[in-house]
């Protein structure tokens, strides 16, 4: 059920992308409206909470809508502007970006090994290195098991190169063989951008992907910390 209600919402979204979606264009409006429908119905039918949807066009907002709560037991309802999500493995992707800035500063080797921008050694059985370019394709070879990189309380939280020093286990298949999801990969390419940059991978981001006017808030810190009137009650 979850996967349809994805599909249909993906197919709308590309039925707007393709006819031009504008701001207020009343032609869209029955298009926005099915597409609210399929959001709401998948809410209730998968008993979500909350969500938010933002489309771009150009740069610039052209539609932002929240669906659902933010906070069940206070009855505040998700603000399509303000309500903070957790966005899990998109962080990916922003994690992927932050290394190839790195690259295109001759900073960071993609065919380099990793080994030599850290400052322990990873435990390899295979001649072939675990390269750069491998954790950010999925192929460093790591298995898939999930590591201690999150807690509810941000006064446990450990630095992300003891966490990796600790609980990074060998490669168990060959680097570069086969391409295998997973989140050491990724985890260990932040680590080289905290690295390099000589800065925290948080303030690196901060710095240097996120957008910095205070309406945009994407953080990789404590946002349970952050309130904002929308949704703090």
């Amino acid at each position: 059920m979850v996967a349809r209600t994805v599909l249909t919402v993906i197919t709308l979204l590309l039925a707007l992308l393709t006819l031009g979606l504008k701001a207020g264009a009343a032609d869209n409006l029955g298009l926005i409206w099915s597409l609210e429908t399929v959001i709401q119905k998948g809410i209730e039918e998968n008993h979500v909470p909350g969500a938010a949807l933002v489309l771009f066009r150009d740069g610039q907002v052209i539609y932002c809508q929240g669906y659902g709560y933010a906070d069940l037991e206070r009855g505040i309802p998700v603000d399509g502007e303000r309500t903070l999500f957790r966005v899990a493995s998109v962080s990916k992707a922003v994690t992927i970006a932050a290394v190839l800035q790195l690259v295109e500063q001759g900073l960071i080797d993609l065919d380099a090994d990793v080994g030599s921008y850290i400052d322990w050694p990873i435990n390899n059985p295979f001649p072939e290195p675990v390269r750069v370019r491998h954790l950010l394709e999925h192929t460093d070879g790591f298995g898939t098991r999930d590591i201690n990189t999150f807690t509810l309380d941000h006064e446990r939280l450990v630095p992300l190169g003891d966490i990796l020093a600790e609980e990074l286990t060998p490669p168990v298949v060959e680097p570069g063989s086969y391409i295998v999801y997973g989140s050491f990969g990724t985890a260990l390419a932040g680590y080289l951008v905290e690295r390099v940059s000589g800065i925290s991978f948080a303030d690196y981001c901060a710095r240097y992907i996120f957008d910095p006017r205070p309406a945009m808030i994407t953080t990789w810190l404590n946002f349970w910390n952050i309130f904002l009137p929308a949704t703090s009650g």
